[in-house]
């Protein structure tokens, strides 16, 4: 497919711990710049871009310019760490991810976990990479062949056998460290219901995947942030002082990482089943149960150690199509919370000009400015808006077909 700009070049991504010596980031003849994630003791602390070839001072001071403080992992006995079920869902179509996934997941250092691969779409030909998958000590295979993701999530759900039970996706690289950053933050805190954390990429080589980056799509803050519904509104506060809507879900977290009691996400029902991939509404389902589960009264951490790294979509035209996801799926949610739940009228009425406010925001905002600047194809802008309005025709469509 045709591009709508000309290709940005490929960006090198490097994880750098700047508590250990500085790495060489000499110009390789591919990568011009080079986005730095940058970990004080494992956790982020803060992003930086730099050109390749930079000189060691040069890049020593640049980062002691932006790497901010770091909160520590709670201290929480091992005893006390509770058992940690993990759930991926799966259509098998990108077997090396999905291995790579879970071989990160097999490498973390926690005590007690489990892994529920979810085959979402039942076929003799997934034998081999099943029988791949099971050889590892502590995964199972549950099989859902009702399609969509939040079936999926679902049967992972009811297999779950975990006090925690943790969601991800085939296409995430999982750090060492991560099932302690999340189930630390359980055991030190007993009124927290959720954990969730950012996305950071695995790779920026291809053009939709940096401008994938550049959309804005994920949850990248690397602030510690508590959640929670202020009683009888449709308003959150935060452990920053800040009061946002409820359905502002893009700063509450992102599907390929989330986390919640077990026996919390059961009492909501688990994921919506009209919403997500694989469903006409064709997203949703994540930001969907992170409001539900605010609205509930429940707690939600948003904690920067408990981040994961996300390979981005490296075609343009499956971009393409995930932009006009995203928007839908945003409206098909809000449409869902509204049939599911009368008082969600209320709610969104008085969000309604600031959300108007909000969008304009957005796409006439640093978007806008990476269109007019070339870094940001148009397109992709109108495609999103265009989903925004269709949004709640989709979920129609997913309430006739009875996903």
């Amino acid at each position: 497919m045709n591009l709508p700009l000309p290709a940005p070049p490929p960006v090198l991504v490097l994880a750098v711990e700047i508590t250990a010596p500085l790495p060489t980031l000499a110009s390789d003849g591919r990568h011009q710049e080079a986005l730095l994630l940058l970990l004080r003791d494992g956790v982020p602390v803060g992003r930086l871009t730099v050109p390749c070839g930079i000189d060691q001072g040069e890049l020593s001071a640049r980062i002691a310019a932006v790497a901010g403080d770091s909160e520590p992992r709670p201290a929480v006995d091992p005893g006390d760490l509770p058992f940690i079920s993990v759930v991926v869902p799966s259509v098998f179509e990108r077997g090396d991810l999905l291995l790579a996934t879970v071989e990160s997941l097999v490498k973390q250092d926690y005590p007690r976990f489990e892994i529920i691969v979810v085959d979402n779409r039942p076929s003799p030909d997934h034998h081999d990479l099943i029988a791949r998958l099971q050889a590892f000590p502590v995964v199972r295979v549950e099989q859902e062949p009702k399609p969509g993701k939040s079936h999926a999530g679902n049967r992972g759900l009811l297999a779950a056998r975990g006090e925690v039970v943790t969601f991800t996706d085939d296409d995430v690289d999982t750090p060492p460290g991560w099932l302690t950053s999340i189930g630390s933050r359980f055991a030190a805190e007993p009124h927290t219901a959720a954990v969730t954390g950012p996305l950071v990429p695995t790779e920026l080589e291809t053009p939709a995947q940096i401008w994938f980056e550049r959309a804005g799509g994920v949850a990248t803050s690397l602030s510690k942030v508590t959640f929670r519904r202020r009683p009888g509104t449709f308003t959150v506060t935060t452990s920053r002082g800040e009061t946002m809507s409820l359905y502002q879900s893009g700063h509450f977290g992102d599907g390929p990482n989330m986390s919640f009691r077990t026996e919390v996400l059961r009492s909501l029902g688990g994921f919506t089943t009209v919403l997500g991939a694989g469903t006409p509404s064709l997203a949703g389902e994540d930001p969907d149960v992170l409001v539900r589960l605010l609205f509930a009264g429940h707690t939600l951490v948003f904690d920067p150690a408990a981040y994961v790294a996300h390979t981005h979509i490296r075609d343009y035209a499956e971009l393409r199509e995930r932009m006009f996801g995203y928007g839908g799926g945003y409206t098909a949610m809000l449409t869902s919370l509204i049939w599911s739940d009368r008082r969600h009228l209320l709610g969104l009425a008085a969000y309604g000009l600031r959300a108007v406010g909000l969008l304009l925001r957005k796409f006439r905002g640093a978007r806008q400015a990476a269109v007019s600047s070339g870094e940001f194809p148009a397109e992709l802008s109108r495609l999103e808006f265009r989903g925004l309005l269709a949004g709640p025709w989709l979920y129609l469509r997913s309430r006739r077909h009875r996903f």
